[in-house]
């Protein structure tokens, strides 16, 4: 279980992001967004940390709150949030509004196979997330 006490910012719950990009660590900051079905990178950041659109593994849509817009897709090879390192994440680069002062959005595909708790005081949220254990077919069964 990984705790942290962060500060609620007027974009949300925003947590320090590490990325690993070429062998380098990258410090970055993203908002919790159970609301996002895969993790976003600003196509501003992804330039910055050396990413193209031929780096991408493919195309794909964005269904975001004014329309349905292309993104390109990648594969992260290590990205840290909340004491939680997650390999080969796929996310998508798309256009954040400057205004929410934030790299990216964690999204669902982050937190996939773990317990997300948030308790609110505002304006601090403390967050504990937990990694779920795999079962595995004999446990499955057992409890069936």
């Amino acid at each position: 279980m990984n705790r942290e006490k962060v500060v609620v910012e007027d974009a949300g719950v925003v947590v320090p992001v590490y990325v690993e990009v070429f062998d380098e660590i990258k410090r970055l900051f993203f908002m919790i967004d159970t609301g996002a079905a895969v993790t976003v990178i600003d196509e501003r950041i992804m330039r910055q940390i050396g990413y193209t659109p031929v780096d991408s593994i493919g195309e794909a849509y964005a269904l975001t709150a004014s329309k349905l817009e292309p993104v390109y897709r990648y594969e992260i090879d290590n990205l840290t949030a909340l004491g939680v390192t997650k390999r080969n994440l796929h996310v998508i680069s798309h256009k954040l509004p400057e205004k929410l002062d934030i790299d990216g959005l964690l999204g669902l595909n982050f937190f996939d196979k773990t317990i997300l708790k948030i308790g609110l005081e505002l304006p601090e949220a403390d967050i504990e997330l937990t990694v779920k254990p795999l079962l595995t077919t004999a446990a499955k069964t057992s409890n069936n």
